[in-house]
């Protein structure tokens, strides 16, 4: 579509938004349901001013030149989050379960989002949450969860808060990038493996609980400033 999309139907296989710059397209004042995936590639605006409940099947993809408000819903993605080339991604204060990967390579603002990722390390550079653009934190969470082994990498990111609770296997710190969180590090269930890199606590930081870093790791790992 190049528009606002119609109030019914509200279920849908997959949406394509080809709004072209300087326009802007809504959803509906009613939640939506996608079996497939959902798509943002025209260099318009897409918004969700009603703050409704967005669920997607498949993959979340967004690219270019094109701005997201994602509003303080719930944005469930199925699949995977992919950013390609550039566009804003604008989290508000949605809660964000993501089952697959996210990557972020333009601008992601967290804003006062949570977002939780279980997608499984799919190898360089395809890390559960790979950032090689711009993420502002803002004052949301990430939580890393489920069962499958994580990967936390590209360029160094600076998270608010950061949550591990992981029904089992660890999270990562991968490739040779240091990371850094800001806010407060919960470390509910399962590892932070740190490798050769460094977690940075930064000066306004507090960690709950250090009993999940691997033992092994040395002091300089985890960095508190």
């Amino acid at each position: 579509t190049n528009g606002d999309l119609p109030p019914s139907p509200t279920n849908y296989n997959n949406i394509l938004f080809s709004n072209g710059t300087g326009s802007t397209a809504s959803y509906p004042n009613a939640d939506l349901t996608l079996a497939g995936n959902l798509t943002v590639d025209g260099g318009g605006t897409v918004s969700n001013p009603d703050n409704r409940n967005i669920t997607v099947g498949g993959n979340f993809n967004i690219s270019g030149g094109s701005t997201y408000n994602a509003g303080n819903g719930t944005l469930s993605i199925g699949g995977n989050f992919t950013g390609s080339a550039t566009y804003t991604f604008n989290a508000n204060g949605a809660t964000m379960p993501i089952t697959g990967r996210l990557t972020n390579t333009s601008t992601f603002n967290a804003n006062t989002s949570t977002i939780t990722i279980s997608g499984a390390d799919g190898g360089a550079p395809n890390y559960s949450f790979a950032n090689t653009g711009t993420f502002n934190a803002g004052t949301g969470t990430v939580i890393f969860s489920g069962g499958s082994a994580q990967t936390l990498g590209g360029s160094l990111t600076t998270f608010n808060n950061l949550t591990i609770n992981k029904s089992s296997n660890n999270l990562t710190l991968a490739g040779s990038t240091n990371q850094q969180v800001n806010g407060t590090l919960t470390l509910t269930s399962g590892n932070i493996i740190t490798g050769s890199n460094a977690l940075i606590l930064g000066s306004t930081s507090t960690a709950v609980s250090y009993t999940h870093l691997r033992a092994h790791e040395t002091p300089e790992h985890l960095v508190c400033r």
